[in-house]
């Protein structure tokens, strides 16, 4: 498949992730315009990937984390935006809820966030995942494991007081 047609069909998902991991819609959609150049720009380098959706995804995450390095800004613990959540799911009806669960999502690691971004929003594979973040299948289900444990832990901790 082409490059630009690839990168069409990714720029939802690549702006999630980028909003996921910058926090901020302005912010978020710079990184995914800069990114778009430079992609294009290194478009051979792009060509020998046989997952190229894989290959863009892990690309973002890797452009985010520099631009989070670059400007060496703390990632702030407040809710992740509703743009990038599933409102129709019935899981999150409740808006307290839903704003509990941000709230908790927002508190995990790094890397326990885009996991379950990519698992739970994305519906992304275990195996899909583990290509994208560089790591094991197993460590991608042990990271995903602890972060669902966490937010059912924290979520029943939090909604008791």
């Amino acid at each position: 498949m082409p490059l630009k047609r690839t990168i069409l069909e990714c720029k939802e998902l690549l702006y999630r992730l980028a909003l996921q991991m910058l926090h901020n819609q302005h912010d978020a959609e710079d990184a995914v315009s800069d990114f778009y150049i430079k992609v294009l720009e290194k478009k051979d380098q792009f060509s020998k990937y046989d997952n190229l959706k894989g290959a863009l995804i892990r690309s973002m995450k890797n452009h985010c984390i520099n631009l989070l390095k670059s400007k060496k800004r703390l990632l702030p613990l407040e809710e992740i935006p509703s743009e990038i959540t599933d409102a129709t799911n019935p899981i999150f009806s409740d808006d307290k809820r839903l704003a509990l669960v941000q709230t908790i999502i927002n508190e995990l690691s790094e890397k326990q966030r885009i996991m379950i971004h990519l698992r739970m929003i994305e519906g992304y594979s275990m195996k899909q995942i583990a290509e994208i973040m560089e790591e094991k299948v197993n460590t991608v289900e042990v990271n995903i494991s602890r972060a669902r444990k966490r937010i059912r832990t924290e979520y029943e901790n939090r909604r008791s007081k």
